[in-house]
């Protein structure tokens, strides 16, 4: 879907860091996260084709990454793996 748009360059420790290549993955995944907290998608005007944009998508994944392992969903669904 992104694929298409200029991207800014990763480095070597977000493309290990989250498993990705590409700056239209990282996207997804925050898409992804996004959308199970009922939020809406990453805006076009905010996709990381500069650097600034980069560290956005960064930082909101990173957040929305710790949000979702300290939910009390989650929680409750490791209790439940006990």
């Amino acid at each position: 879907m992104y694929s298409y748009l200029r991207q800014a360059p990763l480095s070597d420790e977000i493309k290990t860091e989250f498993g990705v290549s590409e700056a239209w993955e990282l996207v997804d995944m925050l898409n992804t996260l996004w959308a199970g907290e009922r939020r809406q998608p990453l805006p076009q005007g905010q996709y990381p084709s500069s650097s600034g944009n980069l560290r956005y998508v960064v930082r909101e994944l990173r957040i929305a990454i710790h949000r979702q392992r300290h939910s009390p969903s989650s929680d409750r669904h490791r209790a439940s793996m006990d």
